[in-house]
C-alpha cells in the first residue's frame, strides 16, 4: 500500500507512524518480564536490528523528517526506535497487552489517542510498539518490522509500509 507521493507526503511532517518492532529471536517473553531485563523478553534477532537500522538509513536518505520517537518500554521496541530513529521514550501507553496487569481496552483506549495526536509543525511522530495493540486500537493486523502511516484522528492508515519496501522508495 505504497502509493505515489508518499515520500513527499511524509517529508512535510504532519503523520504519526505506527512501527511494529523488527524481526525477534525464537523465545517467548517470560510470564511476568522484567522490563528492566531484557534476558526475560524476547529481544530483536541479528536481522532484525539490520532491519532496523535499514529503516532507519531509508528514513534519512528520504529525508523523511522525525519528531517524538515513544516506545513501548520493552527491550526489543526500544531498541528497534533507537537503531532505527537514533532515540526512543520508553511509555507504558505502548505496553504489549501481555504484560501482566495490563487492561487490554485501555492500552487500545491510549493507542487511539496517541494515534490522534499532532505531530510538531513539519515532523512526523514514531510510535514502535507491538502487533497486538495495533490490532486491538485498530482491528488491523502487522507483520514485525511493518509501519503504518496514519493522519491524527484517523484509524485508517494512508500507507502500510514493509520492512522490505523502504529500498523501493525513492526520493
Amino acid at each position: 500500500m505504497v502509493s505515489a507521493g508518499l515520500v513527499e507526503r511524509l517529508r512535510r511532517g504532519g503523520h504519526v507512524l505506527y512501527l511494529r518492532h523488527t524481526a525477534t529471536e525464537a523465545t517467548q517473553d517470560a510470564p511476568t518480564p522484567d522490563l528492566s531485563d531484557a534476558a526475560t523478553q524476547r529481544n530483536l534477532s541479528a536481522e532484525g536490528r539490520a532491519q532496523a537500522r535499514e529503516i532507519g538509513e531509508a528514513v534519512r536518505r528520504l529525508r523523511i523528517p522525525i519528531g517524538e520517537v515513544l516506545a513501548s518500554p520493552y527491550r526489543r521496541t526500544v531498541e528497534t526506535a533507537e537503531l532505527a530513529f537514533g532515540r526512543a521514550r520508553p511509555t507504558r501507553e505502548l505496553l504489549n497487552e501481555a504484560y501482566p496487569g495490563t487492561d487490554d481496552d485501555q492500552l487500545a483506549a491510549g493507542l487511539r489517542r496517541l494515534l490522534a495526536g499532532r505531530p510538531g509543525p513539519g515532523v512526523n511522530t514514531v510510535l514502535v510498539s507491538h502487533g497486538f495493540n495495533l490490532a486491538g486500537a485498530t482491528g488491523l493486523s502487522s507483520a514485525e518490522g511493518e509501519m503504518f502511516v496514519f493522519s491524527p484522528g484517523s484509524r485508517e492508515p494512508v500507507a502500510r509500509i514493509g520492512v522490505d519496501d523502504w529500498r523501493s522508495l525513492k526520493e
